[in-house]
C-alpha cells in the first residue's frame, strides 16, 4: 500500500484560527487570500492521491471539505471511481459542475482535471462570499433558473469569469494566476493534476510542466473530431502484452464505485450495488471482450497506457455532524471493503486461486494458464451455478466481484430488471412511429401564448408539443409586447427539439421636450402639487396617453397644456408661451421722522404734510425712499414690493439724529452700549417711543447719567454737558495733570505730593492655593470715588512742622530723633496711630483704608508687588531684610525709584510699614493661631525694613497683612490719602 502524503495541511501562519466543520458554514462571508490558500493546498494535497493513480475524486464542493479545529483540510467519503464522462452533479449543486462533465466533445475528456476547475470555483466562492453567484453573467435573471441556469453557463464557451485580480483586487498574484487557470472551461487550458497546481502555487509554470499529464489525456478543443475517430486496430500478434483492468478493483473498490462491462455479443451493461455513478468502459479503451468456450475469466484489454491500481481504500463515511477521520498513512477500510478482502468460497469460482486476489489483475493475469488450458472441460460432477446461463462477461465481473451477487436471490432479481429493461426499450422507447415529433418552445419572456400555423395551442412557453414533420409557423402572443413569428421545420430525425422565440416589450413611455417663452417655468404633471425637477427648457418621460401639464413663473399667468404623448421616434416636443401678469397700482403712504424732513421718493421730491406723503407704486416693483433734515442722518432705503404688502403699503422714515458731548473726550454708553464719538459728536439710533439710558463720564468732571425719550433730544437740542467734577481740598495745589502738593508744606521748604486714583472695580487679596497667613481671600472690591494719595511716606521734617504748629500735645515727642537735619528725609516712626491722624487731618486728609491702600499699590489688575508680577523684591527696588536679621535701616522716603508703582508711588513694599485706618480683621489662620491684635490693633500693610526676604521667608508682598499695637514702633510709619470735595 502506497502511503498517503498529504494527509495533514500546511498552516500559513501561527495566528490563524479555524473553524470545525466543512465549509459550507463558511460561505456567507468573503475570507482573505491567505485562508482560502491554505485551504486550496489543503484539498490539492489530498486530491494528489487520487491523480496520481489517474482517478478523479469528483464530488469538490464545499460539503465534501472538511476543516478541522487545527487547520488540517480533508476530504469527505465521496468514494473515488475510475475516470468517467458521466460524473453526475447533486440537486442544487451545479455552479461547481465543469464543463466537461456537459459536453465533452467541446471541453475534453473527464479526468482529474475535473476536480481543479471545481477547486477552482470553491476557492473564488470563499474569496467573495454572499456575492458569487453575482459575479456570473445571466445566473440572477436566467428564466432557466437553479440548476439549468448554472449548467447554461457552465457549458457555454464563451461565458467566462474576469481574471481574478478584477474581482478581489487584494488577492496575491500567484494564487490568483493559479486560480485563473483552474477555471478554465477547456481541459487542455487547466492544470492535468493537482501536483501540477501545487507546483504552480509554489513555483511557477517551469515546475507545473514537471508534472503536466500526457498530451492525450486533455485533447484541444480543435482535437474533437479526430477523436470521435475509433482507435486502430492492433493485430493480436504484434500487440504487446496489455494490462488488465482489475474489474473487481481494490479494497476501495468493491463497495465504492458501479461498475460497467460489455459483452462483445449482447453488448449488456450491468450494474452493482445501487449508486449513480456510470464507468463507461468504452470511453476509456476497453475492447469488447473475447468470449471463450467454458471460458470463467475473461480479461479486458485496454488501449490507453495502464495504470497501476494501488490497493489503498477511501475512508469511513462520516455521520453528518462529525469531522471526517484523517487520512493516516495506512488509510482505513471500510466495513465492506474489508469484508470483501477476505477469500470467497461458493461454487461460482471452483478455478480460482485465492492468493491472487487483492493484487492488481494485471499481476494475477501473469499466472493464468495459456488459453487453450483455460478451456479444459469442467468435471461432470461440477454442480450447474444458476448464473451459468449469463454472457461470459458478466460472469468474470461476477467471479471478480464476489460478494453479493454470488446470492441465488440477487442473481433472480438481476435477471428480473434485465428483462424489465428490454421490455422498456421494445413497447415504451420504440413504438411504432406516428410521424409526429416533440418541440420544446420557449419565449423570452416567459408565458407567451404560442399558435402553430394560425391555430391557438393553449400552451403558454415553456411548453412541449407535439408538431408533424414539415414546415410549421409559430406565433408568441403575450401582453405588453409585440407578437413574434418563427418558421421551424421538423424532420425524420429530430428526437428532441427546442425553438427559441424573443418578444420585443412595446414601449410604454416616451421622451418629451417641454419648452415655454420665456424659459425657466417651474413643471407641474397632472395636478401633482410638487413640480418637477426640472425648469423648462427640458427633456422629461412620460407614459403613453394624454397628460395636463401646467407652466408657473413668477409674473406670469400659470399656464395649462394638454399633451397626448404617442409612439414615435425621437423627443416628442411640446411648446407654451406665458402671459406677464397684469400690473395694478398700490398707494403707498410714507411717515417721516422729523416732520420737516425733505423727502424724496423713486428720484423725485415729494412734499410731506405734516411728516406724511402718499405715494404710487406699480406692483411688483420696489420703492426707493430718501429723507433728510439738519442734525439727523440720511435716511435711505429701498423697499421691495412684498415688504410693501406685509406693511399694508406704509412706510415709516425714522431719522438718526446726531447727538453732541461736552466735553467732547466724554466716555458715553447708551443702554449701557459703548457709543463712539466723532469730534464729541455721534449718531444714535432712536425709535419713536424708546427709552435712551445715557451715561457719559470724564477726567474732571462728573458723571452723566439721564434716559431720554426721541422727543426729549430734539428739546435738548441734542446736547449734553457733563457736570464739573470732583476737586481736591484748597489745602493742594495741582501743579502737573493729576500731581498735586500740600500748599503749607511746600512753601515751608518740605513738599508732600499726591497722585490721583479713580474709583471702580480691582483684585483685592490673595488667590486661595497660594494665600498665606493673615491675608485675606481673593475677590473684586470697588472704590467708589476718586482719592489723592501721597507718593512717599511722611518725612521727619514734613512731621517735624506739623508739631511746631500743633504742639506736643498732639504730636507727641518719641518720633524727634537725635541730629533732626540728618533725618530730615526718613520716614516718620514713634507715633502713634492717633498721631498719625492729627497729621492727615492737619493736610485735609485721613489715613488710607485697608482698600485704598490696596487699590494704590497693586493697580486695577492685582499686581503681585507694586511695581510688576513676576520680578521678585531686590535691594534695587525695596527696603526690606535682605541680610541678617536687624542689620537694615530705614532709607530716605523718595529712595528707590525702581520700586515705584505705575503711579509714581514710592516705598509701598518695605522702608517703613504703614498706618491704615481700619482695625485688623482676621485673615488666613488668624483665628487658628490667635493672632494678636486680631479686631483690636489697627492694620499695619506694606512691612518694614525688618522684614525678612531670604530663601526660607517670602511673605513681603502687596497682599501681606500685619497689625501694631495703637502706640506703634520704631519700624511703623504712614501715608496720607486726601478726598476729593464736590465740583458743584
Amino acid at each position: 500500500m502506497r502511503p498517503n502524503r498529504h494527509t495533514r495541511p500546511q498552516r500559513h501562519g501561527s495566528n490563524m484560527n479555524f473553524p470545525s466543520g466543512n465549509l459550507v458554514g463558511l460561505l456567507a462571508e468573503p475570507h482573505d487570500a491567505e485562508f482560502v490558500r491554505h485551504v486550496v493546498e489543503g484539498v490539492l494535497k489530498q486530491l494528489a492521491s487520487y491523480h496520481e493513480r489517474g482517478r478523479s475524486y469528483g464530488q469538490v464542493r464545499p460539503d465534501t471539505v472538511y476543516l478541522a479545529a487545527d487547520g488540517r483540510v480533508r476530504l469527505g467519503d465521496v468514494r473515488a471511481t475510475i475516470v468517467s464522462t458521466q460524473v453526475e452533479a447533486p440537486e442544487g449543486l451545479s455552479k461547481y459542475l465543469p464543463p466537461e462533465t456537459l459536453a465533452a466533445d467541446v471541453f475534453g475528456e473527464v479526468g482529474p482535471a475535473t476536480d481543479i476547475y471545481a477547486l477552482g470555483m470553491v476557492a473564488i466562492e470563499l474569496l467573495v462570499g454572499p456575492r458569487f453567484e453575482s459575479l456570473f453573467e445571466g445566473i440572477a435573471d436566467d428564466p432557466l433558473g437553479g440548476d439549468l441556469a448554472w449548467m447554461r453557463w457552465h457549458g457555454t464557451p464563451e461565458l467566462r469569469l474576469p481574471p481574478v485580480r478584477e474581482i478581489v483586487p487584494s488577492i496575491d498574484a500567484g494564487l490568483a494566476a493559479a486560480i485563473d487557470r483552474m477555471i478554465a472551461k477547456h481541459v487542455a487550458e487547466r492544470p492535468g493534476t493537482a501536483q501540477q497546481v501545487l507546483a504552480l502555487l509554489a513555483g511557477g509554470e517551469a515546475e507545473a510542466e514537471a508534472f503536466a499529464p500526457p498530451s492525450s489525456s486533455a485533447p484541444a478543443q480543435g482535437d474533437v473530431a479526430a477523436k470521435s475517430q475509433p482507435p486502430a486496430e492492433v493485430p493480436r500478434e504484434a500487440e504487446p502484452e496489455p494490462p488488465a483492468v482489475d474489474l473487481a478493483g481494490s479494497h476501495a473498490d468493491v463497495d465504492a464505485s458501479v461498475r460497467k462491462t460489455q459483452d462483445a455479443a449482447t453488448a449488456a451493461t450491468i450494474y452493482y450495488d445501487d449508486t449513480k455513478t456510470h464507468v463507461d468502459g468504452a470511453a476509456h479503451g476497453l475492447e469488447p471482450l473475447p468470449v471463450w468456450q467454458d471460458d470463467v475469466r475473461a480479461t479486458p484489454r485496454v488501449t490507453d497506457t495502464a495504470r497501476e491500481e494501488p490497493p489503498a481504500a477511501p475512508p469511513i463515511a462520516p455521520s453528518p455532524n462529525a469531522e471526517p477521520a484523517p487520512h493516516e498513512e495506512e488509510s482505513s477500510w471500510s466495513e465492506p471493503a474489508r469484508r470483501s478482502a477476505q477469500p470467497v468460497r461458493g461454487t461460482m469460482m471452483p478455478d480460482e486461486d485465492d492468493s491472487t486476489f487483492g493484487r492488481p489483475v494485471a499481476a494475477a493475469a501473469k499466472a493464468q494458464p495459456s488459453a487453450p488450458e483455460a478451456r479444459r472441460p469442467k468435471p461432470a460432477s461440477t454442480p450447474v451455478h444458476p448464473a451459468d446461463h449469463l454472457p461470459p462477461a458478466m460472469k468474470l465481473a461476477m467471479k471478480k466481484r464476489r460478494g453479493p451477487l454470488e446470492h441465488p436471490v440477487v442473481l433472480l432479481l438481476l435477471s428480473a430488471a434485465i428483462i424489465a429493461a428490454v421490455g422498456y426499450l421494445l413497447f415504451v422507447v420504440w413504438p411504432a412511429d406516428d410521424g409526429t415529433r416533440t418541440v420544446e418552445i420557449r419565449s423570452d419572456p416567459s408565458g407567451a401564448a404560442i399558435s402553430v400555423d394560425g391555430v391557438a395551442s393553449g400552451e403558454r412557453a415553456p411548453a412541449k408539443i407535439k408538431l408533424k414533420i414539415g414546415k410549421h409557423d409559430l406565433r408568441a402572443t403575450l401582453d405588453g409586447h409585440y407578437d413574434a413569428k418563427e418558421s421551424v421545420e421538423i424532420v425524420q430525425d429530430d428526437t428532441q427539439r427546442t425553438v427559441r422565440i424573443e418578444l420585443t416589450k412595446i414601449p410604454t413611455v416616451r421622451v418629451v421636450r417641454l419648452e415655454t417663452q420665456p424659459a425657466d417655468a417651474e413643471i407641474y404633471l397632472d395636478d401633482n402639487p410638487v413640480p418637477l425637477g426640472s425648469r423648462t427648457p427640458a427633456e422629461v418621460t412620460l407614459s403613453l396617453g394624454r397628460h395636463t401639464l401646467v407652466f408657473k413663473k413668477a409674473g406670469y399667468v400659470d399656464t395649462k397644456a394638454e399633451v397626448d404623448v404617442v409612439l414615435g421616434d425621437g423627443a416628442q416636443a411640446q411648446r407654451a408661451t406665458l402671459s406677464p401678469v397684469p400690473k395694478r397700482i398700490e398707494r403707498v403712504v410714507v411717515k417721516v421722522d422729523p416732520a420737516d424732513a425733505r423727502l424724496t421718493v423713486g428720484g423725485k421730491a415729494v412734499a410731506a404734510a405734516g411728516g406724511q406723503a402718499t405715494v404710487e407704486v406699480e406692483e411688483g416693483s420696489p420703492l426707493e425712499i430718501t429723507a433728510s433734515a439738519a442734525d439727523f442722518a440720511d435716511w435711505k432705503q429701498t423697499v421691495s414690493f412684498d415688504e410693501l404688502k406685509a406693511s399694508r403699503f406704509t412706510v415709516v422714515a425714522e431719522l438718526d439724529p446726531f447727538i453732541s458731548f461736552v466735553p467732547p473726550e466724554a466716555a458715553v454708553k447708551v443702554n449701557d452700549a459703548p457709543l463712539p464719538l466723532d469730534a464729541g459728536r455721534a449718531r444714535i439710533a432712536a425709535k419713536s417711543g424708546q427709552q435712551l439710558h445715557i451715561v457719559a463720564t470724564a477726567k474732571g468732571y462728573g458723571t452723566l447719567d439721564v434716559t431720554v425719550s426721541r422727543s426729549d433730544l430734539a428739546s435738548r437740542s441734542f446736547r449734553f454737558e457733563l457736570p464739573p467734577g470732583p476737586r481736591p481740598p484748597a489745602t493742594l495745589r495741582e501743579v502737573a495733570a493729576g500731581r498735586y502738593v500740600h500748599d503749607e508744606l511746600d512753601k515751608a521748604g518740605a513738599p508732600l505730593y499726591f497722585v490721583v486714583v479713580e474709583p471702580g472695580d480691582f483684585v483685592f487679596g490673595a488667590a486661595r492655593d497660594g494665600i498665606r497667613n493673615g491675608e485675606l481671600e481673593r475677590r473684586t472690591a470697588r472704590i467708589d470715588a476718586p482719592f489723592l494719595i501721597s507718593t512717599t511716606e511722611v518725612s521727619v521734617r514734613q512731621y517735624a512742622i506739623f508739631a511746631d504748629k500743633a504742639g506736643e500735645a498732639k504730636a507727641g515727642t518719641r518720633w524727634r530723633p537725635a541730629d533732626l537735619d540728618s533725618a530730615a528725609k526718613l520716614p516718620v516712626t514713634n507715633v502713634s496711630h492717633q498721631q498719625a491722624m492729627s497729621f492727615a487731618e492737619f493736610v485735609g486728609g485721613t489715613l488710607p483704608t485697608e482698600k485704598q491702600w490696596e487699590r494704590a499699590a497693586r493697580g486695577t489688575k492685582g499686581r503681585i508687588y507694586p511695581w510688576a508680577d513676576d520680578d521678585e523684591p531686590s535691594a534695587e527696588r525695596c527696603n526690606l531684610g535682605f541680610g541678617p536679621i536687624g542689620q537694615g535701616k530705614l532709607a530716605a522716603v523718595d529712595a528707590l525709584p525702581g520700586g515705584a508703582t505705575p503711579e509714581g508711588l514710592l516705598n509701598m513694599l518695605g522702608n517703613a510699614a504703614e498706618w491704615c485706618e481700619d482695625t485688623y480683621e482676621a485673615g488666613h489662620r488668624d483665628i487658628e493661631d490667635r493672632t494678636p491684635g486680631t479686631r483690636v490693633f489697627p492694620t499695619i500693610r506694606g512691612g518694614s525694613y525688618l522684614e525678612p526676604y531670604n530663601s526660607t521667608s517670602r511673605n513681603a508682598r502687596t497682599t501681606m497683612r500685619q497689625n501694631k499695637a495703637p502706640n506703634g514702633g520704631a519700624d511703623v510709619g504712614f501715608r496720607v490719602v486726601v478726598p476729593f470735595t464736590d465740583g458743584k
